[in-house]
């Protein structure tokens, strides 16, 4: 049982003992070399804990290390800006800078599905703000986040600047209660993340929960390499990412032809375990969420939907599903699957699908294939999403870039420099 009164003390003695930019940029430094040493460690928990293919496994840890370059690289800038106070009446001589400061102790809870670097988009700008965290990791993939507070120890920050608890919920509830912890960063479900918000509602709450991924598809005719890459996107780790391409918008008039090619596709991408170097994808997490994926796709077929299946079920490593819909008034395309599976979903004109994206939750990251540039410029417009991205698969993040969605899927900015914002509060020093 965590003794949460004794973390949040040390947390707080953290908070005090105050450290200089050097001194923390030292301990990121010292953090890029260990994690680097550790390479070998960090690959092999990924794949036994999350059950991650191992090639993926190892680009997390690279992704990992680029995220620590980025953290160097932003300690290397500066925070604070002027502020002209102009010529009004008492500001001769007067100088006035934006300055950060740490709002105070942050707690934040990460999903098992990218269990190093998801803690480090936590744990980096943390470091950066100068803001002692304590980190609830997912009690499926706990190793990494132990293996990163275990690289801090004798750097240049604060005993316990980083404490990593495996709490049950009613201690993490306390944890978000008391009233040294400023910030609460959640990565997770929709009904966990708005509950904490409600709950805490004087503390600055940052949230990162997903959607469905959808891409508009708007070209002329369906081409191979788009159909490859979307399929790909949609299985990569079983589909157990938050922007793991899920719905795609297809012409009626494509629509058969598309079903048919999709299919193909996924057929292609290789199933197998974590420990083969070829396996895209493979077991999902758990046997519940093998359960409730399989509930999710019979509930579809029940429903009307078209449910095509690559290939047998072997207990959690589930085979891809092509699911085509006759229209998008569907559970399935509505809420996040999670899994792997693909969702066709037909549309008349460029006006039905945009008030199709309306309904489905693609408030994270989205995409529109199109080499029509007024057409781009319009779903700009129309397309309320965290990112949109052309031609190319939802599917997509680099670590520095502001990551987060709007509306439903959440409050906030990932990226070094954006949670950086998150975890501060800025003052206007005058003197």
């Amino acid at each position: 049982m965590t003794n949460c009164a004794e973390v949040l003390e040390r947390a707080e003695r953290a908070f005090v003992a105050t450290t200089n930019k050097e001194a923390r940029l030292a301990a990121l430094k010292q953090l890029r070399e260990r994690v680097g040493e550790a390479r070998s460690i960090f690959v092999q928990s990924i794949v036994q804990e999350a059950k991650k293919p191992r090639a993926l496994a190892d680009g997390e840890v690279s992704r990992a290390l680029a995220n620590i370059d980025e953290a160097i690289a932003f300690m290397g800038r500066t925070h604070e800006h002027t502020v002209e106070l102009g010529n009004s009446p008492g500001t001769k001589g007067l100088e006035a800078v934006w300055r950060p400061f740490p709002r105070g102790i942050i707690f934040g809870i990460t999903p098992y599905n990218f269990p190093l670097n998801l803690v480090l988009h936590k744990v980096l700008p943390a470091i950066c703000s100068g803001a002692p965290i304590i980190l609830k990791p997912d009690p499926r993939t706990p190793t990494p986040a132990h293996e990163l507070a275990r690289a801090l120890v004798n750097s240049k920050l604060p005993d316990d600047f980083l404490q990593v608890v495996d709490c049950s919920v009613e201690d993490a509830d306390v944890f978000c209660r008391d009233p040294r912890v400023e910030v609460i960063s959640f990565t997770g479900s929709e009904g966990v993340g708005w509950s904490l918000k409600s709950l805490h509602a004087t503390k600055h709450v940052v949230l990162e929960l997903g959607g469905t991924a959808t891409a508009i598809y708007a070209k002329s005719s369906l081409e191979e390499k788009d159909v490859d890459a979307l399929a790909r996107a949609s299985l990569v780790y079983s589909g157990q990412v938050c922007i793991s391409t899920q719905n795609i918008l297809v012409p009626e008039s494509q629509f058969e032809e598309a079903t048919q090619k999709f299919y193909q596709a996924l057929q292609k991408v290789k199933r197998g375990e974590p420990e083969d170097p070829s396996s895209v994808y493979g077991p999902v997490i758990d046997e519940r969420h093998a359960a409730r994926l399989l509930e999710i796709f019979h509930e579809a077929e029940r429903s009307g939907a078209t449910v095509k299946c690559t290939g047998k079920d072997n207990g959690t490593n589930l085979a891809a599903r092509l699911i085509a819909l006759p229209n998008h008034h569907f559970n399935i395309a509505k809420e996040e699957i999670f899994g792997p599976a693909l969702v066709l979903i037909p549309y008349s004109d460029f006006a039905d699908a945009e008030s199709i994206i309306l309904d489905l939750k693609s408030t994270l990251q989205g995409a529109v294939f199109t080499d029509d540039d007024s057409l781009w410029e319009r779903a700009q417009r129309c397309f309320r999403t965290g990112a949109l991205l052309r031609n190319r698969p939802p599917t997509f993040r680099v670590d520095g870039m502001p990551y987060g969605g709007v509306q439903r899927s959440g409050i906030g900015r990932e990226g070094v420099a954006y949670a950086f914002e998150e975890f501060s509060e800025r003052r206007l020093i005058i003197a």
